[in-house]
């Protein structure tokens, strides 16, 4: 794999690597993803390509925080992402990217810094695109750079109805070292007592992709037929973190389309407390 540096808001960071049918497998286990498409070589879990760019998201975002002039913060945190589906990403598949800022814009209590992640295949047709976005709580920037970023709100009054779909996910006690083995995203607080109880926590927390790659793929099951290439659209916002060994269920409600399509809210929910809102599931129709 190789990467090149440009400046944060002209170009950022492009590389290119493979879809490995084997860490496919490694991904969809380390998220207690049973579905055979991954291990079958045939199909991709939703979010395996953020361990592709992983490393690139983090040189690019931290250039783009200081070229903003992100100050006076007392934690940061992964706020949003949110992910467009264009092509099937298949195993086996050399692609390319290119990671660079998006935006840093003002909100309630900070500023939200986005870095996009553009993934292509190798004869240049975009697959995926990430927006993802870190929360700086209580910072500041003299100024804002690029686009409002795209909606995904779930309206109280459609959250306050019973759900459409509900599943229950099992935690394990070990899930935040298979996702730092099978991702690279080793979070300290993710496997450290002493650094998780350090920023506040009392105990280790999952990472916060690891809870989303988990939620994402109860929603593919549940709504999308098993089948990940039907999903055009998912974006989340994370409100609170997620502990291993322990239950996590995932509500989805139907927003609107053809009841086999459309446009479905989800949200996810450990031990009475919400660690995933304001989330969005967007499927095309079958055979599309």
């Amino acid at each position: 794999m190789e990467s090149r540096m440009f400046s944060p808001m002209e170009g950022g960071r492009s590389g290119r690597g493979l879809v490995d049918p084997d860490a496919v497998a490694a991904f969809a286990a380390a998220v207690n993803d049973s579905n055979v498409r991954y291990q079958e070589g045939t199909a991709t879990p939703l979010l395996f390509t953020t361990g592709l760019v992983l490393a690139d998201y983090h040189q690019v975002h931290g250039g783009l925080a200081a070229a903003a002039g992100v100050s006076d913060w007392s934690l940061s945190v992964h706020g949003q992402h949110d992910v467009s589906y264009l092509e099937p990403v298949v195993p086996g598949t050399h692609c390319r990217w290119l990671v660079s800022g998006r935006s840093a814009l003002r909100s309630k209590g900070g500023v939200l810094v986005t870095v996009s992640a553009r993934i292509s295949d190798d004869a240049g047709d975009l697959l995926v695109e990430h927006l993802w976005t870190t929360y700086y709580r209580g910072g500041t920037v003299p100024a804002e750079i690029g686009a409002p970023l795209p909606d995904h709100e779930l309206p109280e009054e459609v959250r306050s109805t019973p759900p459409s779909t509900t599943a229950t996910l099992r935690v394990d006690r070990d899930q935040a070292f298979r996702y730092g083995g099978a991702t690279g995203d080793r979070a300290t607080h993710a496997i450290d007592d002493d650094q998780a109880r350090a920023e506040g926590f009392p105990r280790k927390i999952l990472q916060g992709m690891c809870t989303f790659s988990m939620a994402a793929g109860a929603l593919v099951d549940s709504l999308a037929g098993g089948d990940p290439t039907r999903v055009r659209r998912l974006a989340v916002r994370f409100s609170a973190p997620t502990h291993p060994a322990g239950e996590l269920t995932v509500n989805a409600w139907h927003l609107g389309g053809p009841a086999a399509s459309g446009v479905h809210g989800f949200e996810a929910v450990q031990a009475g407390t919400t660690v995933l809102k304001h989330g969005r599931f967007e499927l095309r129709l079958p055979g599309l």
